[in-house]
């Protein structure tokens, strides 16, 4: 299926969820407040309006605001993004 943003809106591919860190630790795979769960994923497509990101960036995102597309990726507003990841 072939996604075109419109306005501010972003498709992002969501990030595969770690269950362990590299050194062993278990991460929480959700908050109990779902308003408070988060996202990382790439974007790969996005509407004209945005300014502040560019296809490639990794983000930080809402997954409670996001529009589901299919189980890998979602439709996001620039609004939702909480961060840039940037990599070391």
């Amino acid at each position: 299926m072939k996604v075109r943003c419109l306005a501010n809106s972003i498709l992002v591919i969501k990030d595969p969820k770690k269950e362990k860190t590299d050194g062993g630790i278990i991460l929480a795979t959700y908050s109990e407040d779902p308003e408070k769960q988060v996202e990382i994923g790439t974007i790969v497509e996005i509407g004209p309006d945005v300014k502040v990101v560019k296809i490639g960036d990794r983000v930080l995102y809402s997954e409670f605001d996001s529009q589901p597309v299919d189980k890998d990726s979602a439709v996001i507003t620039v609004d939702q993004i909480v961060a840039v990841v940037e990599e070391e």
